[in-house]
């Protein structure tokens, strides 16, 4: 498996596929989350120890989808549940920001890179990892242009039923797609794929791009997007997945295999910049 992982970046093979554009867009938080932002991040330094995955959730939701750091949430009896009381807080100041998408910069970019494939009479698929608190919120975002989805939580049956709709339909050209559909998916008729999340694994980021990287696809070019946002963890994240590429392929793996564990504590800390 590890030897297979690798035939892709040999020369001799990878003429068989599209040539692979691959687009990084940097953009800027609003003012008002960019103050949110750095109020969270000052609190979780004044403390003496934190749960880092939590604060490392907090900030990547409030780069995706902002408005869900809003939802009620339940508390638990431990320093976990104290710290996720004091952001709550913390984000109920900002209510009215983070629910107005118009301060979501992200989305907004998206939405116009959308609209620009979707009016040239392409199709466009967008990934993105967490499905309630991301996937679902952006699906209503994107309503307007009619957007399929496959998660993990859909029926086999009707998983079925939006691969076939997207491949065929003249009026259904967008699918977001969460990590269930990263693998076993062949969609050589799409020649666009977005990164709404970027994961911190390339190996992660190389399976969901290699579903329009077909050898039948329908394009001799294909482009691969994906964001950053300045002065947050995806400048983070950003760095690890290309340290994770470059460390394959020094291993030999040719950048598309990696071992990935759960994540730590220290992680934790270092994604939120502690």
């Amino acid at each position: 498996a590890h030897i297979f992982s690798a035939t892709k970046t040999r020369p001799e093979i990878a003429k068989e596929f599209p040539a692979k554009q691959e687009v990084l867009i940097e953009y800027e938080l609003s003012a008002k989350l960019r103050t949110l932002y750095d109020e969270i991040f000052r609190y979780g330094k004044s403390l003496d120890e934190r749960e880092g995955a939590l604060f490392m959730l907090t900030f990547m939701r409030l780069c995706n989808m902002p408005q869900v750091l809003i939802r009620p949430h339940q508390y638990f009896d431990s320093p976990y549940g104290e710290q996720l009381r004091v952001i709550d807080g913390i984000c109920q100041k900002y209510a009215s920001e983070v629910s107005d998408a118009k301060n979501n910069a992200k989305l907004q970019l998206v939405s116009q890179k959308v609209e620009e494939i979707l009016d040239a009479g392409e199709k466009a698929i967008i990934f993105a990892q967490h499905t309630h608190n991301c996937l679902f919120p952006l699906a209503e975002e994107l309503d307007r242009f009619h957007p399929l989805l496959y998660t993990g939580e859909t029926p086999a049956e009707q998983k079925e039923t939006v691969k076939k709709l997207f491949k065929t339909s003249r009026d259904r050209n967008l699918l977001l797609m969460s990590d269930a559909g990263q693998v076993g998916l062949n969609l050589q008729e799409c020649g666009y794929l977005i990164h709404y999340q970027t994961p911190t694994s390339h190996a992660a980021y190389e399976q969901r791009s290699d579903r329009i990287s077909r050898v039948d696809s329908d394009f001799s070019t294909i482009e691969v997007v994906r964001f950053m946002g300045n002065g947050t963890i995806e400048e983070r994240v950003e760095d690890t997945m290309m340290g994770r590429r470059d460390m394959s392929i020094t291993m030999g793996f040719g950048g598309e295999y990696e071992e990935v564990g759960a994540i730590s504590q220290s992680d934790a800390d270092f994604f939120c910049g502690f």
